[in-house]
């Protein structure tokens, strides 16, 4: 899942051995397992899609989402 978030920072990795040019510098585009910020950039990026879809984050359980749907409620913990 951490893989979809965007960096906010610029981080370069060295290509390891066995890939298509080894050795040479990169710039990750999106968060990678193992970067420390990958947790906090996926929570930022997962709120960013939920809300935009007309999610409600729960002020009491941040990672309780409400969706109001047809007369009916979804509740969404992720």
């Amino acid at each position: 899942a951490y893989l979809y978030a965007p960096m906010d920072v610029e981080v370069y990795i060295v290509i390891p051995e066995g890939l298509e040019g080894a050795g040479k510098d990169a710039l990750l585009q999106q968060a990678m397992y193992g970067t420390k910020q990958a947790g906090n950039l996926w929570g930022k990026h997962l709120d960013g899609k939920l809300t935009q879809k007309g999610g409600v984050q729960s002020k009491a359980d941040k990672c309780l989402y409400t969706f109001a749907m047809k007369g009916t409620t979804v509740y969404v913990n992720v």
